[in-house]
């Protein structure tokens, strides 16, 4: 049997990258799909130098900024010149987002409780309790196995709606399936040259279901600033997270679900992020391809760091 170069396709909105099928129907477990057809970025290059992210790269860096902030200013050990200090550069930015985004803050990165609170004058014990948690999980929602080869995207999706409580049944009138968020209205997920889940559609696709604002991301590659979206996005507003994956030939160390076909070829795959520990440092992720193929478990957990490095090259949605 030929091995695959991917699980799924991720396609960028420029039709960047993609991977078609040579079948359609669901694989028996524990067999591998046989997949053709990759067309990569060129040398060099990731989702962060095409069109899109790079117009988005301002609201996406602000975004960011502010998560640190929001997080400094959770801390109940802060005096009186801090407090005013970070306060006015939470203001700008919050502003500065605004014109970006052209959304109300409260809507697009509301303050954390914990500063709302903090506003109100409550107690450095109140503070600490209110602030974003060391672990936190998104736990009520079924596990998707991706139906097909190249549906990572809409089984991911499928979660993060679940698990984040949206409705079983979108405004449109439409029955939550792969297939219904893998069609035209939603994602557009194609087994085509250069197809795949158009990681730019993931957004659209929360929004008109859970009626959250997601962002993709393409500069969260370190440890750093991973975990503080994360803490922010998670911990303080409970959302899911979706993460474009690339695993490169020769990380036989750092497979992310046990993907040990795959130790000469590239490996592309979204997973659903649904919660951190250590404080921000562990992610907790699900994997569509479990129950597909026989060694990937449904819910398995990383470092932020190998996290990071393997959305490097597509991003997150967040």
């Amino acid at each position: 049997m030929k091995k695959s170069a991917s699980i799924c396709a991720i396609a960028a909105l420029i039709t960047v990258a993609g991977i078609t099928s040579a079948q359609a129907e669901p694989a028996t477990p524990g067999t591998i799909d046989n997949l053709s057809g990759i067309t990569a970025l060129p040398p060099g290059m990731t989702l962060a130098d095409t069109p899109q992210a790079i117009a988005e790269k301002p609201l996406t860096d602000a975004l960011m900024a502010l998560d640190v902030l929001y997080l400094d200013r959770a801390k109940a050990t802060l005096d009186q010149a801090d407090t005013a200090k970070l306060d006015k550069q939470i203001d700008a930015l919050q502003a500065k987002i605004e014109r970006l985004s052209g959304m109300p803050i409260e809507k697009i990165a509301p303050e954390p409780a914990v500063m709302r609170k903090a506003a109100k004058g409550a107690s450095a014990k109140d503070l600490a309790v209110l602030a974003a948690p060391s672990s936190h999980y998104l736990n009520n929602y079924p596990h998707s196995t991706q139906s097909n080869a190249y549906y990572c995207g809409p089984a991911s999706v499928a979660m993060a709606l679940r698990a984040m409580g949206a409705s079983n049944t979108s405004d449109l009138g439409h029955t939550m399936t792969q297939t219904v968020l893998a069609s035209s209205t939603y994602l557009g997920t194609i087994a085509a040259p250069g197809g795949g889940t158009n990681i730019y559609r993931i957004p659209t696709t929360m929004s008109k279901w859970a009626g959250v604002v997601s962002i993709v991301y393409t500069n969260l590659n370190t440890a750093a600033t991973l975990k503080s979206r994360v803490l922010i996005s998670n911990g303080e507003y409970g959302k899911a997270q979706v993460y474009g994956t690339r695993e490169l030939p020769g990380e036989q160390a750092m497979h992310y679900n046990d993907h040990h076909y795959y130790h000469t070829t590239t490996l592309d795959h979204f997973i659903m992020g649904y919660g951190y520990s250590e404080s921000g440092n562990r992610i907790h992720y699900s994997d569509p391809v479990a129950g597909r193929w026989a060694l990937p478990l449904e819910r398995r957990s990383m470092t932020t760091g190998a996290m990071a490095s393997f959305t490097n090259y597509w991003g997150i949605v967040a």
